[in-house]
C-alpha cells in the first residue's frame, strides 16, 4: 500500500486542503520520476556545453585568421571570460580547424537531440503515457530537431529584438520592449515545446 493510502495520511488530507496539496505533489514528484527526468536533462544540457565551446572557439579562429587586429577587442571584453575559448585568445593560440568543427558540432547536436528525447519522456511521465502510446524512436528525433529548431529561431528573434532596440536609441522604452518582448518569445517557445513534445493531447 503506498504512504498516501495510508489511513492517518487520508485523514490528514480530509480534514486539510493545503496537506492534501503536498501530498498529491509528493505522491506525483514520485509517480513522475521527476528526479531522474531532472537528472537526464542536466546531465545532457552539462554535456552539450563543451562540444558548443569546441564549435564556437573553432569558428572564432577562423574569425580571427581573416581579422587579426580583433584579437585585442576580444580580450578586453566579456568574451574573455568564457571559459577555455577566454585563455585561448588571451594566449594567442586559438586556430580554427575543420575537424575540430565538425566534432563539436555532431557531437553538441546529439546531446542536445538526447536532451530534448529525455523532456518528452518527462513531459509523458507526467501526462502518465502508457509506454505502448508513446512516440516512437523516429518520431521522437523528429520531435527534437523541431524543439532545436524552436530554440534557435527564439535566439535569432531576441538577438534581432535587441538590434532593434539598440538602433531606435530610446533606453526607458527599449528595456520595456526588451522585456515584454523577451515574455512573449519565452512563452511562444515554452508553450511550443508543451504542445509538440509530448504524445498525449492537451487542450
Amino acid at each position: 500500500m503506498p504512504w498516501t493510502d495510508h489511513p492517518s495520511v487520508t485523514r490528514l488530507r480530509r480534514r486539510s486542503r493545503p496537506v492534501d496539496v503536498l501530498v498529491e505533489t509528493l505522491d506525483g514528484f514520485r509517480r513522475h520520476q521527476s528526479g531522474r527526468n531532472g537528472a537526464v536533462l542536466t546531465y545532457y544540457g552539462f554535456l552539450t556545453l563543451f562540444p558548443l565551446f569546441l564549435a564556437a572557439s573553432t569558428i572564432l579562429g577562423f574569425v580571427l585568421e581573416q581579422r587579426p587586429e580583433w584579437r585585442d577587442d576580444l580580450v578586453d571584453s566579456a568574451v574573455s571570460s568564457v571559459p577555455f575559448i577566454g585563455d585561448q585568445i588571451a594566449g594567442g593560440r586559438i586556430t580554427g580547424s575543420w575537424i575540430a568543427l565538425v566534432i563539436g558540432l555532431a557531437a553538441a547536436l546529439w546531446g542536445s537531440m538526447k536532451a530534448f528525447v529525455g523532456l518528452q519522456l518527462a513531459y509523458d511521465d507526467v501526462w502518465e503515457i502508457v509506454l505502448d502510446d508513446r512516440a516512437s524512436f523516429v518520431t521522437q528525433r523528429v520531435r527534437a530537431l523541431v524543439g532545436l529548431a524552436v530554440i534557435g529561431v527564439s535566439q535569432i528573434g531576441t538577438v534581432a529584438l535587441a538590434a532593434v532596440v539598440a538602433e531606435a536609441g530610446l533606453p526607458r522604452f527599449g528595456q520595456i520592449l526588451l522585456v515584454v518582448g523577451g515574455l512573449v518569445i519565452n512563452t511562444g517557445v515554452t508553450a511550443t515545446m508543451y504542445r509538440f513534445l509530448t504524445s498525449a493531447s492537451p487542450s
